[in-house]
Formats: C-alpha cells, structure tokens, sequence
C-alpha cells in the first residue's frame, strides 16, 4: 500500500468528501503512471452506498476509448466468490451436502476423491492441483473446452495430500464447484448466476466471458512484452468457468458488495459461514473462508479476493468493521490492484494508512520487542519459540508460505525496533482462535531488505499469530 505523502494520514479526518475524491483521483493517476496501467474502473462503496465509482485512462488503448464506471473488465479470481455463493444457495435449499462426498453428485468422481467435498474445494483443501487440467497448454484460455474433457483430465488427477490436511490454492477445484452446481441445479452455470444472483441485483453487465460476442463497453485486455504494450485476448467462459471467467464493471460490483451488506442474495448465517476462516483440528487457521480471502489490516477485519489473469488484474476489498469497500479493475496483467484498493481505502479511513506512514513508537515495554527479535531467530533455526501459543506454533509447522521466502531475513536479523502497538478495531477480533488484546508492529532491516512483521497478543501476553505485516 503506499501514499502521496506521509503527512496526508494526519489531516484526513478533516477533509470533506469532495477534496477525498480529488485525493483519489491524484492518488489512482500516480499509481496507474507508476505501474503502467493503461486504464482501470474503481467503486468505493461505504455502508452499501457507492460514494465513488470512476473510470481512469483507457479502456480501449488502440481506439482511445476512456474507462468509465460502465466498463467491462474480466474479474478473473474474482469470479470464485460468486461460484462459492452459488454453491451455499444450494446446500441453504438442502441439494447440495457441505460435507458429502463430491461423488454423490459427480458419477465420474474416482475412489481416490472419496473425502473430497464442497467444503474442501470452496476452501483449498482438497489437495487437487492449481491449475486446471488443460492450463499448461499454449494460448489454453483462447480455446473452447468441454465439461467432458475437463472431467475426464480432472478424475485422473489424485490429491496431491489428504484432503483437509493443509491449504493448497486449486483452480482445478472451483471450476469443479461450478460444474457440480450445473449437474445439481439443471442448468449452465451462467444460467444459474443470472438467475440468482445477477438479475436479482441488478447486475446487468455481468456474465460469462466471451470473445466471439460484441459486449458493449468491453475493454482491452493488454500485458507487456519487452516493455511493449500488447493485446492478450478475451478468454472463453469454458478455459476457467467457476475459477476466473466472469466479466463485470465497477457499477455492477458495487451492487454486488450492496447485496453482500443487506445478505440479500445469502442469510447472514451463511455468509459469516464463508468469511470464516477454515481451522485445522489443531487449531490453527488457514486465512481462506470460501471464495474468500480472511485477514487484517492494522486490526481492521479484512475479508477480500484478488484476480490475476492474462490482460487483467482485480481486487476487491472488504474492511468489514469500517463498513468500507474498495474495487479495482485493471485492464493489465502483473500489476497490483490490491494495494491499489488498500491505498485508496486509507484516503477515506486513515486508520488503515500503511505502517511505512506511521511515525515510529517505541513499544512501553523493550523485553517484549527483544523476545519477538529472539521469537523470529528461533523460527529460522527451526526451533519452535515459547512465546507463540500451541496454535501458532502448530500453524508454522503446516508450512506458511513466507517461512521458507523470508528465511534469508529473519534468521539472521540486524536492525529491530517497534513500530507502534495498537488495540484491535473490533472486541472480538480473533487470530488461531484466540481473543487478540493487542497488536504491535516491527521492522527488520537484514540484508539491504527491510520487512515489517505484526505480533497478535492474547491477554495472557502469548502470540497467537506472528508473520510478516499486510501492506
């Protein structure tokens, strides 16, 4: 996440609302000359109501097309939220089991998927691969492709782990989800979007992608090559179907967050449902709820989901106890939207501006920033330190991504001071499953690498998360 300037955070309270909407635009134009993205759509939506939706550059670069709030872009990953509310309206109605085996509703499931249900795919523990079947393929999300020869390759495939034993992202597993919703509901899955979600909603812009159709507003979707900007192409709804393949607008996700905020389309029950975090029988969490990423940013709750897809890069932002929600479309690939929406959220909450732009607080109490120094020492030599709680250490030893990429920082710090401590947003804000008093912040500079790192204390003073800080 990053600002104009540091000092913006001290004097946002007092801003009205007209001189926030110069402040994004100023922000969004910097970003987009900073990352080279040719056009992008924004929605800012604040309890259910947008107070922001803006189109910036060019839609369509070749025809000078300007990107408004109506523009068409590819959700890519995005599309999972939808998938997975497409699946819980069927187990709500009782058609679909959670914690059934997929092959009560898919006759070509083989034995080795016998503990592999909705639940495991909506949350990434089912152990079937990332990618889907025919993904490895040259130009793969150019191509039709039937359900029959996504089965066929899919069922050969066994876990890679036994199901539910870790979290291991699988597009291979959403795109079975929508299938199965298509083999329960009777219909195509856009059908089945359409008619109870979409429609509902107002969506009027939103489908399954296309390349052969003429889709008003539709715009480009560019790479770079050689540091040339190029043209990627539309994929077909069948190259990612429930995984990636929705098109939509910022207009029509903000009717979406709307429907999320007054659980229109799902009762609230079900929705906390998937913005739970799974938890592992030993207690520890795996930060996904269903079709859903669940985090924190600075002790402000964070349900969210990016998109990465050739010619396109999305985000949606949720900071659920500040009733905030930021979308970016981006018409290019391999930037960044969700620091993107982070920045922006932080123009209109400043309780959500970066660690970078805080002005550095000595933590009350030195002993504790030496034993979390002392806690990340002991993490690189593989020890298991005492100051984390039996969840937290049992989430280290499931493999966090950032072990093994930040090793080369953390197990042979230098410089370590704390940032700041801060008292979550929400009472109930929970890490591991324990009740979280007190957050604090620390950077580590080793190396030439500074890293920031977040220490979740639970009233007994015991860490029951510490990892490197979201930005």
């Amino acid at each position: 996440m990053r600002t104009l300037f540091a000092g913006f955070f001290l004097v946002a309270l007092a801003v009205p609302r007209p001189a926030l909407a110069d402040q994004t635009d100023i922000y969004v134009a910097a970003e987009m000359k900073r990352q080279r993205i040719p056009g992008l759509s924004v929605a800012v939506v604040r309890n259910g109501e947008p107070v922001k939706l803006q189109g910036y550059g060019l839609a369509d670069v070749e025809n000078d097309v300007p990107a408004t709030a109506d523009t068409v872009y590819l959700l890519a990953s995005v599309t999972k939220q939808f998938t997975a509310a497409a699946v819980m309206m069927l187990i709500q109605e009782g058609r679909i089991g959670l914690d059934e085996p997929v092959g009560k509703y898919l006759e070509s499931a083989p034995a080795a998927w016998k503990e592999i249900t909705p639940r495991r795919l909506m949350s990434h523990t089912s152990g079937l691969p990332v990618e889907v079947p025919f993904e490895r393929r040259p130009g793969w999300f150019l191509i039709e492709h039937t359900r029959q020869e996504f089965l066929a390759a899919a069922t050969a495939r066994k876990p890679a782990f036994a199901p539910g034993e870790k979290f291991e992202y699988s597009n291979t597993g959403f795109y079975l989800l929508s299938v199965l919703v298509e083999k329960v509901s009777g219909k195509t899955f856009g059908e089945f979007l359409r008619e109870r979600i979409f429609q509902p909603l107002g969506m009027t812009a939103t489908r399954l992608s296309d390349p052969r159709a003429v889709i008003p507003h539709r715009s480009g979707a560019y790479g770079l090559q050689n540091g040339v900007l190029v043209n990627r192409g539309h994929p077909t709804a069948t190259s990612g179907l429930g995984t990636g393949c929705l098109i939509s607008t910022a207009r029509d996700m903000a009717r979406w967050d709307a429907g999320l905020s007054a659980a229109s389309i799902l009762p609230g029950q079900a929705l906390k449902q998937m913005w739970t975090p799974l938890k592992f029988p030993d207690g520890s969490e795996s930060g996904y709820g269903f079709g859903w990423m669940i985090d924190d940013h600075r002790g402000h709750r964070v349900i969210s989901h990016g998109g990465a897809f050739p010619g396109t890069s999305t985000h949606i932002t949720r900071f659920v106890d500040d009733k905030l929600t930021v979308i970016v479309l981006a018409n290019r690939d391999q930037v960044n939207p969700g620091a993107l929406a982070a920045g922006i959220a932080s123009l209109y909450e400043p309780g959500l501006g970066t660690l970078r732009s805080m002005q550095v607080q000595p933590d009350p109490d030195p002993g504790r920033t030496a034993r979390m120094k002392q806690a990340l020492a002991e993490i690189g030599a593989g020890a298991e330190p005492a100051e984390l709680t039996a969840e937290a250490r049992a989430s280290l030893k499931r493999g966090l991504p950032w072990v093994e990429r930040l090793r080369p920082v953390y197990s042979r710090p230098g410089e370590f001071q704390a940032i700041a401590c801060e008292t979550p947003r929400s009472p109930d804000f929970e890490r591991n499953g324990a009740r979280i008093e007190r957050i604090c912040y620390y950077r580590m500079q080793s190396g030439g690498r500074v890293v920031d790192w977040s220490a979740y204390f639970t009233r007994t003073g015991k860490v029951a998360e510490l990892r490197p800080a979201r930005e």
